[in-house]
């Protein structure tokens, strides 16, 4: 039986950059936490920087080109949460 993969990534009306990048984390999260191994995590990654976050940036009028910035930031601040709340060591792809 296939396991059932998140749907693609999309913003929920963010009104700041902030709610923005809180959106994106928490997507991050899911993906690094709901996988199983690490090539399994690394193609999510991948799949949601060059496929996922362009659209979803387009669809709130906001440039394609910010996906790896952005998805930088993200994995970044759920690193620091992971560490700080969860005691777990998340190194950046």
């Amino acid at each position: 039986m296939k396991r059932r993969s998140l749907p693609p990534f999309r913003f929920d009306n963010p009104r700041t950059d902030e709610e923005m990048l809180a959106q994106l984390t928490g997507h991050v999260a899911k993906l690094v936490l709901g996988s199983k191994t690490e090539k399994k995590q690394d193609r999510a990654l991948k799949r949601l920087e060059e496929e996922e976050l362009p659209a979803a940036l387009v669809a709130i009028n906001k440039p394609a080109f910010l996906a790896g910035h952005l998805l930088s930031q993200a994995i970044n601040l759920f690193a620091a949460i992971a560490t700080d709340k969860l005691g777990l060591e998340i190194s950046p792809p």
